[in-house]
């Protein structure tokens, strides 16, 4: 029961656009985010990618029209390392259709990259990923969306037993490794956060 109303217990649902599951994981949305752009740039192929536009007009096109469709909702993604590559590979995968490129010609991901000049589509997630952090961190301390997160870089209980097994990838793990090229942790983005003018940065 929530709130006096009967909530049905289900293994996955799809929200606000979002599949959504009882593993935790993004590996489904992911999948179902590709099928729903791969359906859309093949609906495009004839009218828009073979015709005689200009290779400009197509790339502003696909940021505008197909991206979107296949990022949405991606800054609440927790990518692993197979999921991020599966994501680049299909944005190149875009890019080639719009060159007209095939695999045969044996053109690398960098020329594909330097020609359309599109960013990795995992960067424009990551980029995603802190702005939403520092969202969260902004937000009033009583949000319910800012007492999650602010328990999840607390960390578990001490009396808390982590069960047998690799640990899952959760999102803010997901944040973790997206801080470290910068060397800072959780705790210290959290308060950069507070006021991002004195950081000269967005997230």
């Amino acid at each position: 029961m929530v709130a006096g109303n009967a909530v049905e217990i289900v293994e996955k649902f799809t929200y606000l656009g979002s599949h959504l599951d009882n593993t935790g994981g993004s590996d489904a949305e992911v999948i179902r985010r590709i099928a729903l752009t791969r359906y859309c740039m093949k609906a495009l192929d004839r009218n828009i990618w073979r015709s005689s536009i200009t290779t400009a007009t197509k790339i502003r096109l696909y940021c505008a029209y197909i991206l979107p469709v296949l990022l949405y909702g991606a800054e609440t993604w927790t990518l692993t390392k197979v999921l991020s590559k599966k994501v680049d590979s299909f944005d190149l995968w875009c890019q080639r259709r719009i060159l007209r490129v095939h695999y045969s010609h044996h053109i690398s991901n960098c020329e594909i990259r330097n020609r359309t000049g599109c960013t990795p589509a995992t960067d424009i997630i990551r980029c995603r990923r802190l702005q939403l952090f520092g969202h969260i961190a902004r937000s009033a301390p009583e949000m319910n969306h800012c007492r999650a997160l602010r328990v999840a870089i607390r960390g578990p209980p001490a009396d808390w037993k982590r069960p047998r097994g690799r640990p899952r990838q959760t999102w803010t793990r997901t944040v973790e490794n997206d801080l470290k090229p910068a060397n800072i942790g959780l705790q210290t983005a959290w308060r950069r956060a507070q006021d991002r003018a004195d950081y000269g940065g967005t997230s």
